[in-house]
């Protein structure tokens, strides 16, 4: 069962990022997903971090890539090392 996670108020860009974010029962850590699409096909549920460790590109403010460039408008993360302490200084700059 699913507890609803009203105390957490996470920001992306001005839109709420975990506004279904629930408690889960067994961890007791802010979880989304899950659930089952339109379809009726279950789907993931991860932890606030597992989702954070995965589209962490998608939310710091990086430079895209230029024109021309295989990943174009792609997020240029050139230089930036996805370990814990910077996806927590990351976190902590885009106010999530």
């Amino acid at each position: 069962m699913k507890n609803e996670f009203n105390n957490l108020s996470i920001l992306f860009y001005g839109y709420p990022l975990f506004n279904n974010a629930w408690i889960d029962e067994e961890t007791h850590i802010p979880c989304v997903g899950g659930g089952i699409d339109y379809w009726g096909e279950g789907q993931d549920a991860y932890s606030a971090w597992e989702w954070l460790s995965m589209n962490w590109h998608w939310i710091g403010k990086f430079p895209a890539h230029p024109a021309g460039h295989e990943f174009e408008n792609f997020p240029d993360t050139t230089g930036f090392k996805p370990t814990t302490k910077n996806l927590l200084r990351l976190a902590a700059i885009c106010n999530i």
